[in-house]
């Protein structure tokens, strides 16, 4: 009965200080990761300067590619009306042969 109850005290004991140590380690590694994330501070103009014009051709080079896919775009568009239009009058064109084929197949029959 004894010797159960000094074991269990050493198991729980241990278990309560590995979970202590676990939950410092993760501890530590939050707080060293969450510092090696903050940004570093801007100490001059000339950085804040260079951020801005950095930003500013970031923007206008973004803007260009959107004018170049927007034109892109619309000349798809256009393509695929032009592309459908020719594929209906396709289809027309087709019917009336086959119509025309029937036609000359009865005929011919008939005679």
């Amino acid at each position: 009965w004894y010797q159960r109850r000094v074991r269990h005290y050493y198991i729980t004991n241990n278990l309560r200080m590995f979970l202590k140590g676990y939950i410092l380690v993760l501890t530590l590694t939050l707080l060293v990761t969450l510092d090696a994330r903050r940004p570093e501070p801007i100490n001059s103009e000339e950085e804040l300067k260079d951020m801005v014009v950095t930003s500013m051709q970031s923007i206008v080079s973004l803007n260009e590619l959107v004018t170049e896919l927007t034109t892109r775009l619309a000349k798809n568009t256009l393509a695929v009306e032009d592309n459908a239009q020719t594929v209906e009058q396709l289809r027309s064109s087709l019917t009336e042969e086959n119509t025309n084929l029937n036609n000359q197949i009865r005929d011919t029959a008939q005679k």
